[in-house]
């Protein structure tokens, strides 16, 4: 009865739960189990936890010639908005979610 619990909450989690958080999950329901006993059932049963990778951001390779290059890194100006340049900043918002932020400003 206890494997067959681990296995579901394991299945359910995509292979990504280890044993602390199949027991918090059993302790939940009422099983009264310990990370150690979970860990052992986890053994037998030969599930191992995988956690997702990081996520790789691509640079550019190549110079974009699409795009015109107006500054030539020529930032100094003679007067205010006359040159604007941006980028996309990516902020952490908690432990998982990356939200993107657009910042402006004139050169």
């Amino acid at each position: 009865m206890l494997r067959s619990k681990v296995n579901q909450l394991f299945n359910e989690s995509r292979s990504s739960a280890g044993s602390r958080t199949i027991m918090g999950s059993m302790r939940e329901e009422g099983y009264q189990i310990g990370r150690f006993k979970v860990r052992s059932l986890m053994r037998d049963l030969g599930l191992v936890s995988k956690q997702p990778g990081r996520h790789a951001y691509k640079s550019a390779t190549v110079e974009r010639v699409d795009i015109p290059n107006h500054l030539n890194r020529e930032f100094a100006v003679q007067a205010p908005n006359q040159a604007w340049c941006g980028d996309i900043t990516y902020i952490w918002a908690s432990r998982t979610l990356v939200l993107p932020c657009r910042r402006l400003g004139s050169v």
